[in-house]
């Protein structure tokens, strides 16, 4: 069996290189509450994308989902579309390495349908 690397696991610098984003601003959305650490000065790559991705999509409008959770699910469902159902293993495993559960991710992508208009 193959070990599983931490791929995901970047700097501040790193993760928002990938995103055209500062590290302060990486930093900011950790001390918000808007992502979960993944250690000492590491965080998450792909929930950082998937959370930038979802703020940026709701930019200029009154109205916007509060949980970064559901910003998340917005911007991965956006990107799978259709395929949703078949890979949402994928979107649990993002969901719980960063401490959510897998009823967690359900929910969010379930709130994030609604923000679809789905």
């Amino acid at each position: 069996m193959t070990e599983k690397t931490n791929f995901h696991k970047m700097t501040a610098a790193e993760a928002g290189a990938l995103i055209d984003i500062t590290d302060r601003r990486v930093r900011q959305f950790a001390e918000a509450g808007l992502m979960p650490k993944q250690g000492r000065g590491l965080y998450d790559a792909t929930w950082l994308i998937h959370l930038v991705i979802g703020l940026r999509a709701f930019e200029g409008r009154n109205r916007k989902p509060e949980d970064p959770r559901t910003l998340v699910a917005f911007s991965w469902l956006t990107a799978v579309g259709d395929a949703w159902r078949k890979d949402l293993p994928l979107l649990t495993e993002i969901f719980t390495r960063n401490g959510y559960t897998s009823d967690d991710a359900l929910i969010a992508v379930g709130e994030a349908n609604t923000w679809r208009g789905r």
